[in-house]
């Protein structure tokens, strides 16, 4: 009997193949919610630059590759190299760090156990203060709705995290004036907290993530955030979604047939309205839902070019 072991992020996942007499099963127990990947464990034939957070605890050394999250056994010729280095610039056990490596998958064989390996050839380079970008996990997206403790100003607080890394804070106050919005980014580091980054306020939530809560890391009093999932993230939630559903609208009707969701941030107006007079009918019904500040905004449409331009001046518009 035999097994194998690929490793996924954060957590080991086992393949026991059990053979008997005209019998063949395949058991399979996943890592807490993360799907199995078939690349996560093909081997790469030739040597590629490969780039990732190593760390090395007591009986291991472990690489978790940067835009995957997959984690896999570190071994190979350049070892030596690389653990010189890593011992060199370590503050304490088991830190984190960004490595640069050429090399390639493979498995390797200890007491019964297979696993899967980044064979490193060859040490290019390692940088103690840097990470990789967090990664977004499809079991943590959803529409999570803040736990308001403030019965002197109640509000309404909903952080969608959608599956490709975007996110989408809406805020209602309560005060019979729309919701604010705001853009933002978001996944999982090496360490399994949820970083969810907000730009335009030059912040990060730091969340640690159970089954259908968030839980804020800032223990500070005052300073502590729960959220709980109420349902999956939903890409038309808020001005977004109207102004989808107006552009899609207004495109169908010109003859080109269109769905809200197949309207993306990144979606080109040209591509919905190719010709000049069904430009000219978008303008006129953008000015129309810009009013009051006609002229203003008149430039503004000037400068726009996808939907998510759009969306900008239809939640300044929002707010008016």
């Amino acid at each position: 009997m035999a097994y194998v072991r690929p490793m996924c992020p954060g957590y080991p996942l086992f393949f026991r193949t059990v053979v008997g007499i005209g019998v063949f099963a395949t058991v399979l127990s996943s890592c807490v919610d993360r799907p199995t990947t078939d690349a996560a464990a093909r081997a790469t034939p030739t040597d590629t630059t490969w780039t990732g957070e190593m760390r090395m605890t007591a009986g291991d050394t472990s690489i978790r590759i940067c835009g995957t999250g997959h984690v896999y056994h570190l071994t190979g010729p350049a070892m030596d190299t690389i653990v010189q280095r890593y011992t060199g610039a370590r503050m304490r056990t088991g830190q984190r760090m960004k490595l640069w490596v050429s090399g390639h998958f493979g498995t390797v064989e200890r007491n019964g156990l297979v696993d899967s390996v980044l064979h490193a050839t060859k040490f290019q380079h390692l940088d103690a203060s840097l990470r990789c970008d967090p990664v977004p996990e499809a079991r943590v997206s959803g529409d999570w709705k803040l736990d308001d403790v403030d019965p002197h100003r109640p509000r309404d607080i909903h952080v969608h995290l959608y599956t490709n890394g975007t996110a989408r804070m809406i805020t209602d106050l309560r005060n019979g004036q729309s919701p604010f919005e705001e853009d933002g980014s978001w996944g999982v580091d090496g360490e399994g907290a949820v970083q969810v980054n907000w730009p335009l306020r030059a912040q990060t939530m730091s969340l640690q993530w159970e089954p259908g809560i968030l839980i804020g890391t800032d223990r500070r009093p005052g300073m502590r955030v729960t959220l709980h999932r109420v349902g999956p993230a939903d890409p038309m939630a808020g001005v977004f979604g109207r102004t989808a559903r107006w552009l899609a609208a207004s495109a169908t009707a010109l003859g080109k047939p269109t769905s809200p969701e197949s309207i993306v941030a990144a979606t080109r107006l040209d591509t919905l309205f190719a010709t000049p007079e069904a430009q000219h009918i978008l303008r006129a019904q953008a000015l129309d839902t810009l009013q009051p500040g006609v002229q203003e905004a008149a430039v503004r449409l000037d400068a726009v070019r996808t939907a998510h331009d759009l969306l900008l001046l239809m939640r300044i518009a929002s707010r008016h």
